[in-house]
Order: C-alpha cells, then sequence, then structure tokens
C-alpha cells in the first residue's frame, strides 16, 4: 500500500534522507542536489484577490500593479514565498502591509476576509476553492517546477513503483 505522509519541502526532503519515506513531491527542490531528481511538471503563479477587489475586474495584472497592495504571504518555509517575494524584487515592487501564513486555507480566508492579495500557484488555486477568490494571470508570469526526488539506487516496493509510474510520465523519445 502507499501511505500519504504531507508536509512542508525541508520536512519531507530530510524524510527521503533518512528513509522515512520512499520519495517526496516537491517543488523547488534545488536543495536536494544529492537526491534523485525527476521532474514532472511545471506551475504558473496566478495572482488571488477579493471578488469586491478594485483590480479583480481586470483580466490580467503585472508585478508592478500589486505596489502598496496589502499582502498576504506565505511563511519563509514554503517554496511559494521565496518565488513570490523573488518576482517581487525582480519588478522593484513593494508591497503595502503583509500579513504572513503558513498555509494555504489561512492565506485563502485572510484573502477572501478582504485583507489583502495573494500570488499563488495555480495548483494551490483548487485548494483554495471554498474562499471564493477571483483568480488573475500576472505578468511577467512565474513558474515552479514540480519533481519526485527519491534516494539514489533506492529500491522500491511494487506499490510505490506502481504509483510512480503514474506521477512520472515515460521518457519521450
Amino acid at each position: 500500500s502507499v501511505h500519504v505522509k504531507d508536509g512542508l519541502r525541508d520536512g519531507v526532503v530530510a524524510s527521503v534522507r533518512d528513509g522515512s519515506v520512499d520519495f517526496a513531491v516537491v517543488a523547488a527542490s534545488g536543495r536536494a542536489n544529492d537526491l534523485e531528481r525527476t521532474t514532472i511538471s511545471t506551475d504558473a503563479f496566478v495572482c488571488a484577490l477579493p471578488t469586491n477587489h478594485p483590480l479583480a475586474q481586470r483580466t490580467s495584472l503585472s508585478w508592478t500593479d500589486l505596489a502598496g497592495e496589502s499582502f498576504i504571504s506565505f511563511g519563509p518555509e514554503s517554496s511559494i514565498e521565496s518565488h513570490v517575494r523573488l518576482a517581487l524584487e525582480s519588478a522593484g515592487v513593494n508591497v503595502g502591509p503583509s500579513v504572513q501564513a503558513h498555509n494555504v486555507a489561512a492565506v485563502a480566508g485572510l484573502t477572501a476576509a478582504g485583507l489583502g492579495v495573494t500570488v499563488v500557484p495555480e495548483l494551490v488555486v483548487p485548494m483554495m476553492s471554498f474562499a471564493n477568490l477571483v483568480y488573475l494571470p500576472i505578468e511577467p508570469t512565474i513558474h515552479r517546477t514540480i519533481s519526485v526526488v527519491q534516494l539514489p539506487g533506492r529500491r522500491q516496493s511494487a506499490s510505490c513503483s506502481a504509483f510512480l509510474s503514474v506521477l512520472v510520465p515515460p521518457p519521450t523519445g
């Protein structure tokens, strides 16, 4: 059988290294150079806003549109935070007052309550659907890489191999 263990990137990568899990699906696994890494997807970021926010009527945004906006950010342990921070810095944007939360539901709830806007990967959007937010593309688009990481040479059980065969597309060629 396959057991799914949810956690933040650094914790799940540590679990792969210590052998307590067979593999991990992670974003931005650059610090896992000692592990075998297979890219399975990329994920674009979008801006999430309350439905009554003035920018919510637009069809797309630029990073500079977020200048001075109250902002809901993820904590520094999140793979999301570093991507968003770098994009804001690259655009020369300083957001307004910021509230930091540590999970997707909290970020969605704070955004829905009108405390600010946020930027999230598209794969996170379904987990925020309860919040009735507006999601707009933001230019220039940034992406994160989603990878499977595992110990090199680790023998997988039949159930893990079957699960990985669904996650990892076969090589084309």
